[in-house]
């Protein structure tokens, strides 16, 4: 995952992130298994490629990999500094020639490949709303009929009495993890400067507005919520 107001060239910052992402993330390590889960029973070809958005911590290529070794991986990421990471466990890799890592957003991705499946873990909430629907249909346009979407994103609870609750316990959650409370604040400044949150329900239209068959929420995890979606076959 991305965090907030966090500065994607600090070279301090990030040679931490994987260490610190999931003391402020709940279910992190879970939420990938899972997504590990999905795509190995909805997958069924030999030699599958699978982008992976955002995914330059290397988190998500760690988890795959150790399952599926035959597949083939293409990692895209604005921060060259994030890539360096999954670079790392590229390295480690006894088939490091199936991944590819790409600087940048999805433009750099050509359309001409297409994919059987799609993560975007934690990466939509930093898409300012009127932009995500734009972001979303790039991620359809290169997936293969039938292929599978894994989405995870940040959502608004908007007027609901529950959403200062929900707050107040993932403030709670960190601080009982070692994170000082000035990190929660500092995140919570981030909502509508670089993080975009949209309810739920408006997330899952704009999914089946882009052409993605109805999604099924898998996870959800205080305001963090999750999809798959397929585009048809």
């Amino acid at each position: 995952m991305k965090h907030a107001n966090m500065n994607w060239n600090d070279a301090n910052k990030v040679a931490t992130y994987r260490e610190s992402i999931p003391l402020k993330i709940p279910a992190y390590h879970t939420l990938h298994t899972m997504m590990s889960s999905f795509l190995t029973a909805g997958i069924h070809e030999k030699e599958p490629g699978i982008l992976i958005v955002g995914g330059g911590g290397g988190k998500e290529l760690d988890v795959l990999a150790k399952r599926h070794s035959h597949w083939h991986y293409t990692i895209v990421d604005p921060s060259n500094r994030m890539l360096e990471l999954a670079a790392r466990v590229k390295e480690q890799l006894p088939f490091p020639h199936s991944v590819t890592l790409c600087h940048g957003d999805l433009s750099t991705v050509p359309y001409e490949r297409l994919y059987s499946a799609i993560t975007c873990l934690l990466v939509a909430h930093f898409i300012e709303n009127e932009k995500k629907p734009a972001f979303l249909q790039d991620m359809y346009r290169r997936l293969k009929p039938g292929g599978m979407l894994v989405i995870t994103t940040m959502n608004d609870l908007e007027n609901h009495p529950s959403r200062l609750v929900y707050e107040n316990a993932w403030q709670d959650f960190i601080e009982l993890k070692g994170c000082c409370s000035g990190q929660w604040n500092t995140f919570k400044s981030s909502f509508g400067k670089t993080t975009h949150l949209m309810a739920s329900d408006t997330f899952e239209q704009l999914l089946t507005t882009t052409g993605f068959q109805p999604p099924t929420r898998f996870f959800s995890s205080f305001l963090i919520d999750g999809w798959i979606a397929f585009k048809e076959a």
